[in-house]
């Protein structure tokens, strides 16, 4: 319950003679020395004042400002220290643990004042003893503390405090494991040596348990546990994206693979949640080792078809610009054979030949595009100004001509390929249907003799009694 009063505080008194008056207000007679005021400030982060802050002469008291009058966090801290750690009562330290969460993640004061006092270290020993529900609420209370830069320093001082978080993923409580990765993959992305860190402590747990490198990790993708799939990956593209080296990424892959990590995770691939399959698709993008048949080697084929299909488009559209320019290409290899006829005979003949180039330095493809004229009508003089550089160019075009008859060639014989699957497909199916049509003609051709069969009248039986009479009578 909040008491609202309005009070004028005078900055000439003491900040204990401020805090008593306004404990005396509320209604406080007990350990006034115990409470401080807290500035309430819209927006900004709320902080608690000192005596050293009430005299700060850069410390503004605004009209109307609002106050709180609270214990001390460093009060707070040890109340909540020992209710940790003074008491055996399983359910006062799951309700600690439970509040601590709320009260780290609201209060930056109290949460600096816990971690100082050494609050993080209490909550491990928690985790150690205490049941799953109690080692999860303080296994959350550590993830809120991450927050701070205090909290991450607690862990990133000493080595021995990742090695334990990472030692609890092993455990058998699914919530303790989840909860453990998420920690372990949040140090690893905001420190700046956070791959050594995890890195280190996973080959000491391996030494310890006489396992491989790593091996954990690998298991617990296949935990069936979703969460803990989820921070698994998330772990493991973490230290991907931390990793300082290239030569160390490759040490770090190397070992995944040794653990078949990729038939793991073929395993999984079918587990059907957002976040697990971004994380597939992360680690495939940054390891290139891709999960056949998965969601990103899917869209892996569909961006080569695309491009394949916009290939294919640009090659039919250059073979139809070069087939445009054969017209010139033929008459060039023309007056080419030509000159070459005219020098020829003219050796033969022992006559002395003699060529100046032109100094007209305009290049071959202005000249071509003047050829190429609108009217449609070939200047032959351009045509003997392009012949220094008609050999080249007829070579190149040459090359690029016969490169897309090949590609085209190729498309040919899928497309005819395709054809003749599809065709004794459609044959097969003819016969098929021929054949039900014979069967189906054949019993109706039956089913009408019957019919037939069945109107025909039953002859009455005849009895010839005037004959048998006369016979009698004889």
């Amino acid at each position: 319950t909040t008491l609202g009063i309005d009070i004028d505080l005078n900055r000439s008194d003491s900040f204990l003679q401020v805090v008593t008056l306004v404990c005396e207000k509320l209604g406080v007679s007990e350990r006034v020395s115990d409470y401080t005021l807290q500035v309430v400030e819209e927006n900004q982060e709320s902080r608690c004042l000192t005596e050293e802050s009430w005299i700060d002469p850069e410390f503004k008291i605004l009209s109307r400002q609002r106050f709180l009058l609270r214990e001390k966090p460093s009060v707070l801290v040890t109340k909540t220290k020992s209710s940790l750690n003074d008491t055996e009562d399983k359910t006062v330290i799951k309700q600690v643990c439970f509040s601590l969460k709320t009260m780290l993640t609201e209060d930056a004061a109290f949460a600096e004042e816990f971690i100082a006092q050494g609050g993080m270290a209490d909550l491990m020993t928690v985790i150690r003893k205490s049941s799953n529900v109690s080692a999860g609420y303080a296994l959350s209370a550590l993830r809120s503390s991450l927050n701070y830069l205090s909290g991450l320093e607690f862990f990133t001082s000493k080595q021995e405090h990742v090695f334990e978080l990472y030692e609890l993923i092993g455990s058998d409580a699914t919530i303790i494991s989840r909860q453990c990765l998420e920690l372990v993959f949040v140090i690893c992305s905001v420190h700046a040596e956070g791959f050594y860190l995890v890195n280190d402590a996973t080959v000491a747990f391996a030494k310890n348990t006489s396992q491989e490198p790593y091996e954990l990790l690998v298991k617990l993708l296949l935990s069936g546990d979703l969460d803990v799939q989820i921070n698994t990956m998330t772990l493991i593209n973490t230290m991907i994206k931390q990793v300082p080296s290239e030569h160390e990424l490759q040490m770090f892959l190397s070992q995944l693979e040794k653990l078949d990590i990729l038939k793991s995770l073929v395993k999984v691939m079918s587990v059907q949640n957002e976040d697990f399959q971004q994380q597939l698709d992360d680690f495939q993008e940054s390891t290139k080792i891709i999960i056949p048949r998965s969601q990103y080697h899917t869209k892996l084929l569909q961006s080569k078809c695309e491009d394949l299909e916009k290939s294919y488009a640009e090659l039919v559209e250059k073979n139809s610009y070069f087939e445009v320019q054969q017209p010139v290409i033929f008459l060039l290899r023309s007056e080419l054979v030509r000159y070459r006829e005219i020098i020829t005979s003219a050796i033969n003949n022992q006559l002395n030949v003699t060529f100046s180039a032109s100094n007209d330095e305009i290049g071959d493809t202005e000249l071509l595009s003047r050829v190429m004229a609108p009217s449609g009508l070939i200047d032959l003089q351009l045509l003997i100004q392009l012949t220094p550089y008609a050999q080249k160019r007829l070579s190149d075009l040459q090359q690029q001509v016969l490169s897309l008859k090949e590609l085209l060639e190729l498309h040919q014989a899928s497309c005819v390929d395709l054809q003749k699957q599809i065709d004794v497909e459609t044959e097969t199916v003819a016969q098929k249907l021929h054949l039900e049509m014979q069967k189906t003609a054949s019993l109706t051709e039956t089913i009408s003799s019957l019919k037939q069969k069945l109107a025909e009248p039953i002859p009455e039986p005849v009895i010839e009694i005037e004959q048998f009479q006369e016979e009698e009578q004889q």
